[in-house]
């Protein structure tokens, strides 16, 4: 539901969702999920301009998505981790380095929707059609 309440532009709904996902996953062991939460969390720090938060939630799942050996939430976290940089503007050559890798893995591992997201960021660095898809 976070991640509806998100792209329906319904911040504080969002929040709810994603405090609540990792409340309940903490407790219960699940720490795939906590991760999305972060991601999650992320995203809408970049929808309301607060990419230092953002940047701090993403590096929190990419922690947890390294440490269980999950692709997709590696990927992810660092997609929306360059998305963050490339709001403030953040070193085009570094950017452009780290997107080339991530298109790699994703290629590496089949996952189109990433490989396509990639491309359009290094095309024209849009990233208003970007979806976590954890749902």
């Amino acid at each position: 539901m976070g991640e509806i309440y998100r792209k329906l532009q319904r911040f504080n709904e969002a929040q709810y969702c994603f405090d609540r996902l990792e409340k309940i996953t903490l407790t219960r062991n699940l720490p795939g999920w906590v991760a999305h939460s972060y991601l999650g969390q992320a995203m809408i720090c970049l929808h309301i301009g607060d990419v230092d938060k953002g940047l701090e939630y993403t590096r929190k799942a990419k922690d947890i998505y390294k440490k269980i050996n999950q692709m997709w939430g590696k990927i992810n976290s660092e997609t929306v981790e360059i998305i963050l940089l490339l709001k403030c503007n953040y070193n085009d050559d570094y950017v452009l380095e780290k997107l080339n890798n991530i298109r790699n893995e994703a290629q590496f591992m089949n996952y189109s929707y990433n490989v396509i997201t990639v491309n359009k960021l290094i095309e024209n660095k849009n990233y208003d059609s970007f979806h976590l898809l954890f749902l």
